[in-house]
């Protein structure tokens, strides 16, 4: 955006004609956003990158403290929103296009209308699609449990997760637990079942739903002043 716009125009002249010329702007989101799919992709589905490993110990996380980076998380979705010029309308005069694309809107058709969406329109609108996957990721914070997950804690709270699938189809809570994994031997390796498990530097506590609700306050006060401001400032 603020290399579409034209209210500082002294600032980076250069980036601007670049970006502005041809297609550039095109190309260059396109190939950020394929070489960036990769990237993620291959972080998640590979253990090229073992972040357990790469942490070494530092900070490490409990549910509680995940629930609250989740929730700021979702502070910050509504802040990208409410900190435009032009909010709650955004019916601004500049021409922002799309991202991805040479044009400025799209309209099409429906049954009970016509749609037009411009750039902020449409930037936002994918920002609160973000911010349902946020709430989600949230309440999958708040309801987090070990045993659902094939994983079991340590007395110091850390988790282990195990890697046999084949024996999780059979676990119990008791035979999923540090005690019983680490106090029977695998007959077919002939240790302990927990050397073959994977320790985590996050851990689980076991705090009360109520404990963990707390962490949605940011989010309620954010949406709060999210409707006060779009309430206020849309007459």
């Amino acid at each position: 955006v603020s290399v579409q716009e034209d209210q500082y125009e002294w600032w980076s002249r250069g980036l601007r004609r670049w970006w502005r010329r041809g297609l550039n702007r095109v190309y260059t989101f396109w190939g950020v956003a394929f070489t960036m799919t990769v990237i993620v992709c291959t972080a998640i589905t590979t253990d090229y990158l073992d972040w357990d490993r790469i942490s070494d110990d530092f900070m490490p996380t409990n549910e509680l403290s995940r629930a609250f980076l989740a929730s700021f998380i979702l502070v910050m979705d509504l802040m990208i929103v409410m900190q435009d010029w032009e909010f709650p309308l955004f019916a601004g005069g500049m021409d922002i296009k799309l991202p991805g694309i040479n044009t400025g809107d799209i309209n099409f058709k429906m049954p009970g209308g016509d749609v037009h969406i411009t750039g902020k329109w449409f930037n936002y609108g994918i920002i609160f699609i973000v911010m349902i996957l946020d709430l989600n990721m949230w309440k999958n914070q708040i309801f987090y449990e070990p045993f659902i997950y094939g994983q079991y804690t340590d007395p110091d709270g850390y988790i282990y997760t195990v890697m046999d699938r084949a024996w999780l189809r059979n676990a119990t809570r008791e035979t999923l637990s540090y005690a019983w994994r680490w106090n029977h031997t695998n007959p077919l390796t002939n240790v302990t079942y927990g050397l073959a498990d994977h320790r985590m530097n996050s851990r689980y506590h076991g705090y009360p739903l109520s404990v963990k609700g707390i962490a949605f306050g940011p989010s309620i006060a954010a949406f709060v002043a999210f409707g006060y401001l779009a309430k206020r400032f849309s007459k």
